[in-house]
């Protein structure tokens, strides 16, 4: 009989110390082991990746039979693989998992994510944010999706259910797709459209670079202007900033007065002014002039084109 009293006084005691210490604001590691019933605090700085930084206001344990489970109330933080995890409260299931409720807040460097709930995993170091709305911030640029993990780990973020990302006046849609923390791209797959009031992109395919504003894409290409000119490509960038196209496979564009296809078309459009490589054609409806070479340059405030390489020029007449 008296072993039976001693074992709850002991587990008591413990557990009464470590909700101290969690009351008391410190930062430490709960280390989940095996054989422990609840978290032990453990010394800061350690590098095992298999521990989690826990802290909140109140902290106590359930049980729930073949198992217990380790709740935390109150302004609840944990830190892992450099990540912030808040929420108003927490429960920690396993020694692999916990989950967040309300006002979740994931941090890493200069990204946050927003959610109402949140599940992590310690294992694959993967959060998984759930809300109507989950919002993303990176610096200028805001995403908006219904579907949002990260890893802690490799800084990679996972988005699918359709998202919006915005910066300044510019407006990206997508699918699905991922987000690199680190070098701050976005890389979106079905149905991309990209637009500001200068242009519009739709393709199946684009990598955003949310500090340079340059969007690069692998696949079936268009892009139409505030002028009524569009560029088609299977494969290029475009630089936002300086208005500059490069397109590197089956390239066209069309304007008013011109139709012009090549290989490769490096295209300045501040400057009107565009470089041309291989299998060139263009058709001039205003001058009604057909040309062919395989390298060529054209300056459109001159209305001046050159070609050279194996260069021909046809004139022609419909009427």
């Amino acid at each position: 009989m008296r072993r039976k009293i001693i074992t709850p006084i002991i587990l008591f005691a413990l557990l009464f110390g470590a909700l101290f210490y969690a009351a008391s604001g410190h930062n430490y590691h709960y280390q989940i082991d095996s054989d422990s019933l609840f978290a032990v605090p453990q010394p800061k700085g350690s590098s095992d990746r298999r521990m989690v930084d826990m802290i909140a206001d109140d902290s106590y344990l359930v049980d729930k039979g073949d198992s217990t489970i380790f709740i935390l109330v109150g302004n609840f933080a944990a830190h892992h693989n450099g990540t912030v995890i808040l929420a108003d409260s927490a429960v920690r299931y396993s020694n692999q998992s916990f989950e967040c409720f309300g006002n979740v807040l994931i941090n890493q460097n200069d990204t946050y994510a927003y959610g109402e709930r949140a599940e992590y995993n310690r294992d694959n170091s993967t959060a998984t944010l759930y809300s109507e709305l989950i919002k993303v911030v990176d610096g200028d640029a805001t995403m908006y999706t219904y579907n949002f993990s990260f890893n802690t780990l490799e800084n990679v973020g996972r988005f699918s259910g359709g998202a919006i990302v915005t910066k300044g006046d510019n407006r990206l849609e997508a699918e699905r797709g991922y987000y690199y923390a680190d070098s701050s791209v976005v890389i979106c797959v079905e149905a991309v459209e990209m637009q500001d009031t200068q242009y519009k992109l739709k393709s199946d395919s684009v990598v955003y670079n949310l500090d340079t504003d340059v969007a690069s894409f692998a696949t079936d290409t268009y892009i139409w202007n505030e002028n009524n000119e569009m560029v088609n490509a299977t494969a290029g960038r475009y630089d936002r900033v300086a208005d500059h196209f490069q397109l590197f496979s089956d390239s066209y564009i069309l304007t008013e007065k011109q139709e012009v296809w090549a290989d490769s078309v490096d295209y300045r459009r501040a400057l009107e002014n565009a470089i041309l490589r291989r299998n060139i054609q263009i058709d001039d409806t205003d001058q009604k002039v057909l040309a062919f070479g395989d390298y060529g340059e054209y300056w459109g405030d001159r209305e001046e084109a050159l070609l050279t390489e194996r260069p021909s020029v046809i004139s022609y007449d419909p009427e």
